[in-house]
């Protein structure tokens, strides 16, 4: 058996493969339904650890969402690059709906889905963080990844997604997941430089999705 990978192993600004001309989506996200209620969750070792934020990685910072970033989302959920591996290009309604449920996760997890800066131009260039999925009856803490289609190609998910794993491995314990379109080999990629491990592949809202899992190690001391 191969030994178990954690997020401690992590090392920020990981660059992804050679070649490589897009950052891939690390989860579809897709209709409202898909995602469970905000509920208590005894795996976190607190109900609200703080860290410094924003957290700084070598060229980004990936910060907590606020209700002003609310115009910027909208307009990237309606955009169909931004959204591919996806729902697909949502309109305003729905994308502000997208908005209110990380706005929710937001108040229950410290690593929730967390706006991406790009530290030389001060915008906001994706995404990366947790929320929640129902999967085959279960519901999991799940880890998501989006880039704008200009950002992509430069290890931006890998960075970000490694810094933000390893704040959230001092608050969190046990198996989080990411969900995968078959198709989208980037992702995949990415998902195995942060640590994630194939468990099956899952319909998900109609389609095929591959599952992968990671287990967070409980601090010690």
């Amino acid at each position: 058996m191969a030994e178990r990978r954690t997020v401690n192993a992590f090392v920020v600004g990981s660059s992804p493969t050679p070649g490589a001309k897009s950052v891939a989506h690390g989860h579809q996200e897709r209709k409202s339904g898909a995602m469970s209620a905000p509920v208590p969750d005894d795996r976190l070792l607190d109900d609200r650890v703080p860290w410094p934020t924003p957290i700084q990685t070598e060229r980004l910072d990936v910060r907590p969402l606020v209700e002003g970033d609310r115009a910027t989302f909208v307009d990237h959920f309606a955009d169909p690059t931004f959204m591919v591996y996806g729902d697909g290009a949502l309109d305003p309604s729905a994308a502000s709906a997208k908005f209110d449920r990380m706005l929710a996760w937001a108040g229950e997890l410290p690593f929730a889905k967390q706006p991406v800066v790009e530290r030389s131009t001060g915008r906001i260039v994706g995404y990366t963080g947790a929320g929640r999925m129902e999967i085959d009856g279960v519901d999991e803490i799940e880890w998501g990844y989006r880039f704008v289609a200009s950002a992509r190609g430069r290890g931006y998910a890998t960075e970000a997604s490694a810094a933000l794993l390893r704040a959230a491995a001092a608050v969190q314990a046990g198996r989080i997941v990411a969900v995968i379109d078959p198709t989208n080999r980037l992702s995949q990629r990415v998902a195995a430089k942060l640590g994630f491990e194939y468990d099956r592949q899952s319909v998900i809202m109609g389609e095929l999705c591959n599952v992968y899992h990671l287990e967070l190690d409980r601090p010690s001391g």
